[in-house]
């Protein structure tokens, strides 16, 4: 395959937050090459949310079914939320390695291709802003709390606006409901949760970098 040149891939809109900057990207091995502070390549004026209103309401935001030609920018976007999320304080030499060898296109290619996962994606004007992950055979303690959404990823600049839940009610209207999650405890996803009315049905621990992670489960009947 092509090696694609791509420049300056922001993590985040906040300024002091890391940014990825790749200067060449091989679909196949996806090389993280460098890690500058964002300050240095965000505009001064900050990025403004795009409104999410489904296509069918005269707007071009869409939900369906990812494919391979969405795989490589999934594979920027999951590694962008995941350092997001989980490197806030610090980037470590570690999260770097763990996000660039996790979310490569060839991952996101191998769950296309497994019939028990499902890939959902909101797309507007040819840009990715999230994707929702299904894992329709994975079930927390019994059947009875459904099957697992094992990654709801939605890019920083359109977090907030409705695309999360946009997802979910995709989710459910095509698979059913009950499905179930764990998020990190100190993830402000837990507020979304909330909000949308799911139950905590236990709690979620493994190792992981040296630390233990604490995940509240949640049962989602929409």
């Amino acid at each position: 395959m092509n090696i694609i040149t791509l420049v300056g891939l922001l993590l985040a809109v906040d300024v002091l937050q890391p940014v990825i900057l790749f200067e060449t990207f091989n679909p196949l091995t996806t090389n993280l090459l460098l890690i500058v502070p964002s300050a240095l390549l965000l505009p001064k004026e900050p990025l403004k949310r795009q409104p999410l209103v489904n296509k069918n309401n005269k707007h071009n935001y869409e939900i369906r079914q990812a494919k391979t030609q969405d795989c490589q920018s999934l594979a920027l976007l999951a590694a962008r939320v995941w350092l997001d999320t989980y490197a806030r304080d610090q980037v470590k030499p570690e999260y770097i390695e763990y996000a660039n060898n996790t979310f490569t296109p060839t991952y996101f290619q191998s769950l296309l291709e497994q019939p028990d996962y499902q890939l959902l994606v909101s797309e507007c004007d040819g840009v990715l802003q999230g994707f929702v992950l299904l894992n329709l055979t994975a079930h927390y303690q019994t059947a009875d709390n459904g099957y697992e959404v094992e990654k709801l990823y939605i890019d920083r600049p359109f977090q907030g606006a409705g695309l999360g839940r946009a997802l979910l009610n995709q989710v459910a209207r095509q698979f059913g409901t009950p499905m179930w999650l764990y998020t990190w405890t100190e993830n402000a996803a837990n507020q979304f949760y909330r909000r949308l009315g799911a139950q905590q049905i236990g709690t979620l621990s493994f190792e992981a970098f040296g630390s233990t992670i604490n995940n509240n489960v949640y049962k989602i009947s929409l």
